[in-house]
């Protein structure tokens, strides 16, 4: 502990600190709480808030140095204006097994704050990694603590550096995401008038998905996304939809990812996405040369975002270039004396997360060579070094799209991996197999899709038999990898069955009514199912069991089955053979769509107003978001105005005020189409049903609803939210506001004589109690008419 000529100027920041640095310690605590009685979500609130103090300049210095040190005698001289910042740990005290272990879990808890504050962790780490043990055989308890202690260092260094990636705040993880960059295909569908309609209808979806799956500090990423720091500016533009990066997170996630992804994974960016950020290159052949691998690669132009010139700020090429020197060393089979296997391990595992930070093009042509000559010369039984080897040598493949030689070994040694009954290994392979069938090299593509579709043919059948829950990482990488052969890789594959196989087993999965899937997994599915809807992978009639099959799941399913049920359904009805009918492309009236298709549709419709009744109040407001472009694509206006106005009327409708806007929606959208006179029609049509209600109150919040929806004063329609928040009550305000819209039918629809006595009619036989609102609307009505005769 610190003595007293060392305390700061004022105790009481010694005491904070203190305190700030015994919070930081109960983080272990806490972990080991969150696995048995404390909640995840409580868990997590907490550590993010304990970070957050650690990270106070005036602590943060004190915060970072682990209790333990203080044992070793160190007496630093502190710094800074107010004496609360402490040197950087001395290199000899670093070393130590169980300072470094503490110093290892506070770095990565609380990040880094500042570039000086990087460069001296850097160079901390450095020290302990300056003289790496190479003792041919470790066998006393000093030299296995020295290899200990280098692969606790590297993997600190592995954490700095991709904590650099980190957005809005680099180093700072408690508020900040990784990059995510996602494979992308091209859905040509998306870019026709039904799929931009489907598009606008599943984006307000996926926005309620995120909320309703997402922790609370990344509901503001979701309603306010940050933009992958990894893209360049032309990227960024194109996945950018209205304002938000929806097409991206719809149609180009790798399904592997579960929606609240936090951390780094595997495949968590893509190859393209790795060269195209490397750079954008002419590749010609040496057609001089048998050797397929033989490439000469002519740099044009390099892409800069503005996250790499912040990296460069830090000099993360320098830091990169010697770890990859380190572990050239370290996995070198001439490596005299031999490097012990923990560090041979730390060095794959560090190897395949940075690879996807990797600055040059000739750092893959390394990765490559190193990995493969080390392949040749370890045991091939060792497991779980692959289980790191196979994914980075695929990268790096996918990467430099090469052929030939060194693709077909890579393509043996997955085939030999995946014969491994080692889980993570086959999980690895499975990511590294993406990568590479990603690259979409044609002569690799042959011969690695017969093996996979081999793999998962025999998999499938041992998953179906299955009565406990499957490893969800696995099943994830598994069903992604299916759906993106299907969707990706028809060409190649030879089994005429595969994609039927694959569709049973996905709709099979779905429709067991003892579900051991995790929502993660069932959501995958429905998504998976989706993107083979919107790519046409699907025939007529397993689009159709699909509709079918959501339809289901969205009358019975929990909420976490009901919204990715949903979006399939949408995704069914709109690439249909019904999809013509919401193109206003063509010609053809969606009154021509014949009886069996209508009563489908209708059927369809159904459903969703059912689950406005018996969902989750969520559930309810987003489908009366969409429900009212969904009613007007598939079905005539007339059957929609009269569904509407039943489903309103309705006893067995618990929520009136959704359907009031939908009607609302439907009327707006038909106005601005020109068809005001339907709605008007419609509106007086129903006026004689609505002075029925009971109580009164229903019934004149009913009456100004629609009175408001065939309106077309923009004044009045803004009252419309407050209206609808009004429901049952009838205080003076919601009278006037009555008033006002009553009258405003009456003179501003042009109805003619007729339908003026009508409306009058409408209301006399409810006038019995004086202080009905009803007296004083006609008392109103008889002065308008007045004044009009006296205008003539």
């Amino acid at each position: 502990m610190m003595n007293g000529n060392l305390l700061p100027l004022n105790s009481a920041l010694y005491d904070a600190a203190k305190k700030v640095s015994e919070l930081v310690e109960s983080i272990k605590e806490i972990l080991l709480l969150e696995k048995s009685a404390l909640p995840s979500f409580f868990s997590k609130h907490l550590i993010v808030t304990i970070t957050g103090l650690a990270r106070i300049p005036i602590v943060n210095s004190y915060a970072r140095i682990p209790p333990i040190v203080w044992k070793f005698g160190w007496k630093p001289s502190l710094e800074g204006d107010l004496k609360t910042e402490l040197p950087p740990l001395p290199v000899e005290i670093l070393k130590e097994k169980d300072v470094l272990k503490e110093f290892v879990f506070r770095v990565n808890y609380i990040g880094w704050s500042s570039r000086m504050q990087f460069e001296e962790t850097w160079a901390a780490l450095l020290g302990v990694l300056s003289s790496p043990p190479m003792l041919e055989n470790v066998s006393t308890e000093e030299d296995i603590e020295m290899a200990q202690a280098s692969c606790l260092a590297v993997h600190c260094i592995t954490s700095l550096i991709l904590d650099t990636t980190l957005a809005p705040v680099p180093g700072n993880s408690s508020i900040s995401q990784y990059s995510v960059l996602h494979r992308l295909r091209d859905y040509p569908f998306l870019g026709s008038k039904p799929g931009i309609k489907l598009t606008t209808v599943l984006s307000e979806i996926e926005l309620v998905t995120r909320y309703l799956s997402s922790d609370s500090y990344f509901v503001k990423q979701i309603l306010y996304p940050v933009i992958p720091n990894l893209l360049s500016i032309r990227q960024r533009k194109q996945q950018l939809y209205h304002g938000c990066m929806l097409i991206g997170k719809l149609f180009f996630s790798n399904l592997e990812f579960p929606l609240q992804h936090h951390g780094y994974k595997m495949g968590q960016i893509s190859a393209s996405a790795i060269r195209t950020r490397l750079i954008t290159s002419d590749v010609v052949e040496d057609t001089d040369s048998d050797d397929s691998d033989s490439l000469i690669i002519r740099v044009k132009e390099k892409s800069v975002p503005d996250i790499h010139r912040k990296l460069d700020e830090l000099d993360i090429r320098s830091c990169l270039q010697f770890l990859l020197e380190l572990f050239e060393q370290w996995l070198s089979p001439y490596a005299v004396p031999k490097t012990p296997l923990m560090l041979k391990m730390e060095a794959m595992k560090s190897l395949c997360v940075l690879s996807d930070l990797l600055l040059e093009m000739s750092h893959f042509e390394w990765i490559l060579g190193i990995l493969m000559e080390f392949s040749q010369n370890h045991p091939s039984e060792d497991d779980i070094i692959l289980e790191y080897l196979v994914p980075t040598v695929c990268k790096a493949l996918a990467v430099l799209k090469l052929e030939g030689n060194t693709a077909e070994r890579i393509v043996k040694l997955i085939e030999l991996c995946l014969r491994s009954p080692h889980v993570p290994l086959q999980i690895s392979c499975m990511v590294g197999s993406l990568y590479i069938l990603e690259s979409q090299v044609q002569t690799t593509n042959v011969l690695l899709t017969p093996i996979l579709t081999d793999y998962i043919t025999k998999k499938m059948t041992s998953l179906l038999e299955v009565t406990y829950v499957v490893n969800e990482r696995f099943a994830m990488t598994f069903w992604s990898l299916c759906f993106f052969l299907i969707e990706n890789c028809s060409s190649e594959i030879s089994d005429s069955h595969f994609a039927t196989l694959v569709f049973e087993s996905a709709s099979g999965e779905l429709c067991k009514v003892d579900d051991l899937n995790t929502p993660e997994v069932n959501c995958l599915l429905f998504r998976g199912l989706e993107r083979l809807a919107v790519s046409f992978s699907l025939t007529n009639t397993e689009s159709e069991r699909l509709a079918k099959l959501s339809a289901q799941c969205i009358v019975n399913g929990t909420t976490g089955k009901c919204l990715p049920a949903l979006s399939l359904l949408c995704a069914c009805m709109y690439t249909g053979k019904n999809a013509e009918y919401a193109s206003v492309l063509t010609n053809i009236d969606v009154g021509d769509a014949s009886i069996e298709s209508r009563l489908i549709m209708m059927e369809r419709i159904n459903v969703l107003l059912a689950r406005i009744r018996k969902g989750q109040i969520s559930e309810a407001t987003l489908l009366a978001n969409i429900l009212p472009r969904i009613l007007l694509d598939f079905l005539p206006v007339q059957e929609v105005m009269n569904k509407l106005i039943s489903e309103f009327l309705s006893s067995q409708q618990p929520r009136p005020e959704l359907i009031a806007k939908i009607f609302y929606k439907v009327s707006d959208i038909l106005q601005k189409e020109g068809n005001e006179v339907t709605v008007r029609d419609w509106v007086f049509l129903c006026i004689a049903s609505f002075v029925q209600r009971t109580p009164l109150a229903m019934a004149v919040w009913s009456l100004t609803c629609f009175f408001i929806c065939a309106s077309s004063n923009p004044w009045l329609k803004s009252l419309f939210p407050y209206v609808v928040l009004n429901k049952g009550r009838l205080e003076e305000a919601d009278k006037e506001i009555f008033y006002i819209a009553a009258l405003d039918f009456y003179t501003a629809q042009k109805l003619d004589s007729a339908q003026r006595k009508q409306f009058f009619q409408f209301f006399n036989g409810k006038i019995d109690n004086p202080a009905s609102p009803y007296v004083r609307l006609l008392a109103c009505c008889t002065e308008v008419q007045a004044l009009e005769k006296l205008k003539k």
